[in-house]
């Protein structure tokens, strides 16, 4: 029994003596004229997280921070004596309101979306590929699956729906073998123009 309590007496001893062996180091850091310096200057090197805009109608990205690690860049510094901005070493300051945070509103707002204008398409007729929120519309009869089946499309046909489109504000590719690219930021009044204007195509 006395073993036990010598050990855990020892072991508590050894725990005690690293913290605060921690603690001394970090106290004689704090003071020396490097670590001051660097204090003084890692402001200007800083950059503040911004928030991401997340709205029904739109969407701006947020801006990933950074934030200087005092203590690894004290030691990455302490050979040359001196500060060296080149020698700072940063933590990331992820945003609170983040794109990655609300992919859950994203993601099914985008595929509703261009689902409705996959539909459009395929009620004017169109025969429609379509992967989440990329898509082309082909002018053939044949399920497209390759190049060849691709090559069966009529591109004289496509480029008359191009110029329809074109002509009634909606810029889509100009080219058969190209794919249309629906976005966030298409508001729900783009989407409906868009599905009006591929409807009307004869």
């Amino acid at each position: 029994m006395k073993k036990y309590v010598s050990f855990i007496l020892i072991l508590i001893l050894l725990i005690g003596s690293f913290y605060y062996a921690d603690k001394v180091s970090n106290f004689i850091i704090n003071k020396s004229p490097l670590m001051k310096t660097l204090k003084s200057n890692k402001d200007k090197y800083e950059i503040k997280s911004v928030d991401a805009i997340v709205s029904d109608e739109y969407i701006i990205p947020g801006i990933e921070g950074k934030k200087v690690s005092e203590i690894e860049s004290y030691y990455n510094m302490k050979k040359y004596n001196t500060f060296v901005s080149d020698k700072l070493i940063y933590k990331s300051i992820i945003p609170s309101i983040s794109l990655e945070k609300n992919k859950d509103l994203i993601y099914p707002e985008l595929e509703r979306k261009s689902a409705k204008i996959e539909n459009a398409m395929k009620n004017a007729g169109l025969n429609v590929n379509r992967v989440g929120s990329i898509m082309t519309a082909f002018f053939t009869d044949k399920k497209v699956v390759d190049y060849d089946t691709a090559t069966t499309a009529d591109t004289k046909r496509y480029a008359e729906y191009y110029n329809h489109l074109l002509e009634n504000g909606i810029y889509a590719a100009p080219s058969q073998f190209e794919a249309m690219f629906v976005s966030f930021a298409h508001t729900e009044d783009d989407i409906e123009k868009t599905c009006q204007v591929i409807e009307s195509f004869k």
